[in-house]
């Protein structure tokens, strides 16, 4: 879905924008940013995901905004409040209080450890992305900056998708597979991932990544009308 996502994306700068070739010294750091944003982020989250439970991986993700918060303070892209840490901190209790009364949280076995801690992993390794892809905000559009992106951490994720892939049954590859990867690849990845970095434009990385807490929530209501 990234590699459908990034030719989207590069097709629509082309169009909307005009040139697409990146400097140099933009385009190298801007591939290996979106190879930890996108692509071993989803590897170690989905692996994690296969020994820990439903719950306190969303719990433990949702640490994302704090690492943003903190690490975007460090690098001098956005600044640190009482403020905002208390609502980081208010926030990431309110979706705690979700995930126990709903899928539960809970660390019964060694494996489900090794699991928590590749799952904190991988939202830091989000909130990097967040954060450092500031800079390349200040030069290129958000639609630029991702499509870029987005091309790197497919290529990250090509060698181990590939592999995967060519053991797939061909039944597999039903309609509803396909809509799924559309849809997936057009509007959860691409165009929702331009939105994100065009608010990290105007209001920061932190403010911005705050957002993810209405996830578990939303994904509540959703769940009741859907499923």
């Amino acid at each position: 879905r990234f590699g459908v996502s990034s030719i989207l994306l590069l097709g629509f700068a082309r169009a909307m924008e005009g040139p697409i070739r990146l400097p140099r010294r933009d385009l190298v750091p801007l591939l290996l940013l979106g190879a930890l944003g996108f692509g071993i982020y989803q590897m170690l989250w989905a692996s994690a995901l296969q020994v820990t439970k439903a719950g306190t991986s969303s719990l433990l993700i949702a640490t994302a905004p704090i690492f943003t918060m903190l690490i975007a303070s460090a690098i001098g892209v956005d600044t640190f409040s009482r403020a905002r840490g208390a609502g980081a901190v208010v926030a990431f209790a309110g979706v705690a209080l979700v995930i126990a009364e709903g899928t539960g949280l809970s660390l019964e076995n060694g494996a489900q450890l090794i699991g928590a801690l590749v799952t904190l992993g991988a939202a830091v390794l989000w909130a990097v992305y967040m954060s450092f892809g500031v800079p390349f905000l200040r030069r290129h559009t958000p639609l630029l900056t991702t499509a870029w992106a987005m091309l790197g951490g497919g290529i990250a994720l090509a060698p181990v998708g590939l592999v995967q892939l060519s053991s797939m049954p061909p039944e597999a590859w039903s309609a509803p597979v396909l809509l799924a990867l559309a849809y997936s690849g057009l509007f959860a990845s691409a165009l929702s991932n331009v939105v994100v970095f065009r608010a990290v434009r105007h209001l920061g990385p932190t403010r911005v990544a705050n957002m993810q807490f209405l996830v578990p929530a939303l994904t509540v209501v959703l769940a009741a009308i859907l499923l």
